[in-house]
C-alpha cells in the first residue's frame, strides 16, 4: 500500500507557457522540492507531468528493497512504493507519468527481462502480467513503456510489435505499421505525442526512425542504409516535432554524438557542434540536450526547434543559496523543467523550474509586480520633468475632460510608506499588501477609507493581486496556491472550488480571474468553469473552436457581468473569446501576421485590451499595446513600447511604458487611443506636482495612481474624471465610500 508521507502546499502551478511559444527564452523561476521538515527532498528525481506531479526514486537501508516516491508540487502531497527483490540487485525507474500521478516503473532485478508496474494511490500493480492476460499471445510479451499521454494512453512494446494500450494495459491500437516491408516484431517505441495520434518508433536491426500512428504510417525519418549515421527517436509533440538522438560517421570509427530536431514536414536540423543526445519532445518544441561523454560538462542545456539554449545564462531567480542548475532530467508542456540546483550547504537539491513570463506574460504574474518593480527603480523627477516631452502621444485628449485627485491617507495602518496599493474597486475600496520587517514576510489586505481589513501573513517573494471584488474580497496568487483575503479570513480557492462541486475536475483547479460581482473564473484537468462567488459552477466547461477538448484550454480573464471570458488554447497556442452560451471567436493565432498576442482584460461588451508582440521572427521583437473591438476588429497602437492592464467597462486600460526612459509614465489606452494623463485638466490636491504612474482603474473611470508631492515625495491618489461639458459628475472617491458605509 502506498505509505502517505507529508502534504504541505509549496508551489502554486499557474503556467500556460503561451509566452514561450515562438519567442525569446526569458529564464526561470526555482522551487525547491521540500519535505514537511522544510528541507529539500531527498530522492533522484525522473519525471514532471503537466499538472504537477514528479516522481523519482530514492534507495533504502536495504539494498534489495527501492522506494518509487511521487510529489505534488501544488498541494506538497508526497507518497511512496516500496519495491522489494529477489535477485542481487533492485535497479528501479519511473518510465512514465501520466496527469492523474499513474506512474510505469521498470524493475531491473538481476533477471533476464525486467518487469513493469503501473503504481497509483490503489497501490502497485503488474503491468507485464496484466499486458499478457488482458491481450492474449498474440501481442507476446511486454517488453517496455518508454512514453504515455497525460490522459493515461500507454506506448508498449511488445515482442511482436508496437501497441498503443489504455491504463492497465489493454490494446486499443497496434501492431503500430512502419516502413512498408518492415518486420514490426523488431520496433521499440520512443515517443507517443499527448493527444495520441502520433508515435516515434526505432528499428535498431535496420535503424530506421519512423513517424507512425494510430491510423497508419506517416513517413520515415531516417534510414541507416542512406546515411553513415544511427538515429534513435526520443520524443513526437501533437504537430509531429520529433526529437532525436544521433551517432554520426559509425563506419568511420569517430562516432559523434548530436541533438536532432524534425519538424512537422520531416526536414530535420543537427543542434550546434556538441556532443550531445536529445531527450524529450513537448508542445513548445523544446527538448533537454545531455551531453557526453561527462554529464558536469554541461548538462543544462535545451534544444528548442533546433537552437541550443543554456539555461544557466537566462535570467534565473533561484531560492536563496541555490548557485546554479546542475542537471535537467524532464520537462513538460507548459515548459516547465524538473532539475538538480547545487546548494552551497545541502549539495544537490530538486526544483521545478517554472519560464519567468515574456513581456507579454504580464498577465500571469499580475499587471501589479510588473508596476511594483517599476516603482522601486523609476526616477520620480525625471517623470514628472519629461510630462511635456511626451505630450504628442494625446491624440484623444480633447476628447477626456480631466481629473480630479484625492490623497489617500494609510495612517490607520501604521503610516506605513511601505504600503503598496494596486487594486481599486467600484465601489472605492483599495487593495494592497505591506512588507512586515521580516525577509519574504507580507500582509495583504483591504482598505476602505475608516479602517484597514488585513489578512494574515504569507511568506512570498512579492504577493501577486489578481483582482479585488465590489464586497472587498481579494484575488492573491501566493506560494502555496491561490487565495481569496476577506474581512471573514483567508479562503484556498481550490480546495472552495473542490468542496462546493462534485465531478471529475482532475487534480487542481487554479483560480484565474475574480470579476466586479464576485464571479470566478476556473481552470480544472477537465476545463474552464465559472463559478459564483461561493465556488459554485454556474457554466462550463467553456467551448473553444470545433474539435478542441475542453481540457486542452485555460482561462484568463473574467468580464464584470460574467458572459465574456478570456481563454487560451495550450495545443494550438491561440487566444480565445468564450461566453457561457457558447464559443465566440479565435482573437488571435500565435505566429498569425509574424505576431504574438496576449489579451489582458475583457468587458461586458467583449472589448478586449490586448499585448501584442510584432515582428517575432525578426528577434527584434516589439511590444505594442492592442485594443479588439466588439466586432473582433483589432488596433495596435504603433511606436509606442508599452504593457497594457486590464480593460474596464469605459473601454479603458492602463499602460506602462517601456521605452523610452524613464518606465512607468502615465498613459491610459481608451479604445486604442493613447493618453498622457499630465497634459489634461487636473485638479490636483495642494503640494501634488504631477501623476507619475497609474496603478488601476475601475469601471467609472476612476484610477488608482502614484504621484509625487513637493515634500511628502510619493503619494497615493484616486483620480476621478472631471464632468464633460454638461455631464454628470461622477462620485468622488471619499463619496463612494460614504455610500458603501451607508448601504
Amino acid at each position: 500500500m502506498p505509505k502517505m508521507l507529508s502534504r504541505v502546499g509549496v508551489l502554486g502551478v499557474a503556467v500556460l507557457g503561451s509566452a514561450a511559444i515562438g519567442s525569446p527564452n526569458p529564464g526561470y523561476r526555482g522551487e525547491l522540492l521540500v519535505a514537511d521538515n522544510g528541507k529539500p527532498l531527498v530522492f533522484l528525481p525522473s519525471k514532471l507531468s503537466n499538472s504537477g506531479y514528479v516522481a523519482g526514486t530514492r534507495p533504502t537501508d536495504d539494498p534489495l528493497v527501492g522506494e518509487v516516491v511521487r510529489y505534488h508540487v501544488e498541494t506538497g502531497e508526497l507518497m511512496s512504493w516500496s519495491f522489494a527483490s529477489a535477485g542481487q540487485v533492485n535497479l528501479l525507474d519511473v518510465s512514465t507519468i501520466d496527469d492523474a500521478g499513474r506512474l510505469v516503473v521498470n524493475q531491473h532485478s538481476g533477471q533476464s527481462v525486467s518487469r513493469l508496474y503501473t503504481v497509483d494511490e490503489s497501490g502497485v500493480h503488474d503491468l507485464t502480467a496484466a499486458f499478457r492476460d488482458l491481450n492474449g499471445a498474440g501481442a507476446g510479451d511486454l517488453q517496455y513503456v518508454l512514453s504515455a499521454t497525460p490522459s493515461g494512453q500507454l506506448l508498449a512494446t511488445g515482442t511482436n510489435g508496437v501497441y498503443i494500450t489504455d491504463q492497465q494495459g489493454l490494446i486499443t491500437a497496434g501492431p503500430l505499421q512502419g516502413r512498408p516491408g518492415s518486420d514490426l516484431s523488431q520496433y521499440i517505441g520512443y515517443g507517443i505525442s499527448p493527444d495520441g495520434r502520433n508515435v516515434a518508433m526505432h528499428n535498431p536491426y535496420t535503424n530506421n526512425v519512423d513517424v507512425t500512428g494510430p491510423d497508419g504510417f506517416l513517413r520515415t525519418l531516417h534510414t541507416y542504409a542512406e546515411i553513415d549515421e544511427e538515429l534513435r527517436p526520443s520524443g513526437i509533440n501533437n504537430l509531429g516535432e520529433v526529437s532525436a538522438g544521433s551517432w554520426i560517421d559509425v563506419n568511420q570509427g569517430g562516432v559523434t554524438f548530436r541533438g536532432v530536431y524534425y519538424d512537422a514536414n520531416g526536414v530535420r536540423t543537427l543542434a550546434e557542434d556538441l556532443d550531445s543526445y536529445a531527450v524529450g519532445m513537448n508542445e513548445l518544441g523544446q527538448s533537454m540536450l545531455n551531453q557526453f561523454p561527462d554529464v558536469t560538462i554541461d548538462s543544462t542545456l535545451l534544444m528548442v526547434r533546433g537552437e541550443v539554449v543554456r539555461i544557466n545564462d537566462l535570467p534565473l531567480l533561484l531560492p536563496d543559496g541555490v548557485l546554479s542548475i546542475v542537471e535537467l532530467f524532464d520537462l513538460n508542456d507548459h515548459g516547465q523543467i524538473l532539475a538538480w540546483g547545487i546548494h552551497e550547504t545541502m549539495g544537490e537539491v530538486p526544483m521545478v523550474l517554472t519560464p519567468l513570463p515574456a513581456p507579454g506574460g504580464v498577465a500571469l504574474l499580475g499587471f501589479a509586480g510588473l508596476l511594483a518593480a517599476r516603482r522601486r527603480r523609476r526616477a520620480v523627477a525625471a517623470v514628472v520633468a519629461g510630462a511635456c516631452a511626451v505630450g504628442a502621444a494625446t491624440a484623444h485628449a480633447a476628447t477626456n475632460p480631466g481629473y480630479r485627485g484625492e490623497l489617500l491617507s494609510f495612517d490607520l495602518v501604521g503610516g506605513s510608506i511601505d504600503f503598496q496599493p494596486n487594486q481599486l474597486s467600484n465601489t472605492g475600496l483599495v487593495g494592497g499588501y505591506l512588507s512586515t520587517g521580516l525577509v519574504n514576510q507580507y500582509r495583504v489586505g483591504v482598505y476602505d477609507g475608516s479602517a484597514s481589513l488585513w489578512s494574515q501573513d504569507f511568506a512570498m517573494d512579492e504577493p501577486v493581486i489578481r483582482g479585488l471584488d465590489d464586497q472587498g474580497r481579494m484575488h492573491v496568487h501566493a506560494d502555496d496556491g491561490s487565495i481569496l483575503v476577506s474581512a471573514g479570513g483567508v479562503q484556498n480557492a481550490g480546495a472552495a472550488f473542490f468542496g462546493a462541486n462534485t465531478g471529475d475536475f482532475g487534480s487542481a483547479a487554479e483560480l484565474n480571474a475574480v470579476n466586479a460581482s464576485g464571479q470566478r473564473l476556473y481552470s480544472t484537468g477537465a476545463g474552464v468553469y465559472i463559478t459564483d462567488r461561493e465556488a459554485r459552477i454556474i457554466a462550463g466547461p467553456l467551448q473553444g473552436p470545433a474539435g478542441v477538448g475542453a481540457a486542452t484550454l485555460v482561462g484568463s480573464h473574467l468580464s464584470s457581468d460574467g458572459q465574456h471570458a478570456l481563454l487560451f488554447d495550450t495545443v494550438a497556442g491561440r487566444t480565445l473569446l468564450s461566453s457561457p452560451a457558447s464559443f465566440i471567436r479565435t482573437v488571435h493565432q500565435n505566429n498569425d501576421e509574424d505576431m504574438l498576442v496576449n489579451g489582458m482584460g475583457v468587458n461586458s461588451r467583449g472589448e478586449i485590451g490586448a499585448l501584442a508582440y510584432t515582428e517575432v521572427s525578426t528577434g527584434a521583437i516589439n511590444t505594442r499595446v492592442g485594443f479588439y473591438d466588439t466586432d473582433g476588429t483589432r488596433t495596435i497602437i504603433d511606436g509606442f513600447d508599452g504593457v497594457a492592464g486590464v480593460i474596464n467597462e469605459l473601454g479603458q486600460s492602463i499602460v506602462v511604458a517601456l521605452d523610452p526612459e524613464p518606465m512607468g509614465q502615465p498613459f491610459l489606452a481608451d479604445r486604442g487611443e493613447l493618453i498622457f494623463l499630465n497634459d489634461l485638466p487636473l485638479q490636483l490636491p495642494d503640494g501634488v506636482l504631477g501623476i507619475t504612474l497609474l496603478i488601476d482603474l475601475n469601471d467609472h473611470g476612476q484610477v488608482l495612481a502614484q504621484g509625487e508631492h513637493e515634500s511628502l515625495g510619493q503619494v497615493y491618489m484616486v483620480l476621478t474624471p472631471l464632468p464633460a461639458p454638461g455631464g454628470a459628475l461622477v462620485l468622488g472617491f471619499a463619496g463612494l465610500l460614504a455610500a458603501r458605509r451607508r448601504r
